[in-house]
């Protein structure tokens, strides 16, 4: 997105600080209801069942305490 603004900046000449900050937030969100749908896939799943607390890593559902 940081590149596509400045790409746009490079050929307009203008920034409009109200639309780069719609989009991220935007994207913020994006990654919000991404991460909340995959928490709650693995838990209907029972995927983070299966993975010991020894053996938890990021990838696994071990960011959890």
């Amino acid at each position: 997105m940081f590149i596509a603004t400045a790409y746009a900046y490079g050929k307009t000449g203008e920034f409009d600080l109200f639309w780069f900050v719609v989009f991220v937030v935007g994207i913020y969100f994006i990654e919000i209801g991404k991460n909340a749908v995959n928490e709650f896939i693995d838990y209907k799943s029972g995927v983070d069942i299966f993975v010991t607390p020894d053996k938890g890593t990021p990838f696994s559902g071990g960011k959890k305490p």
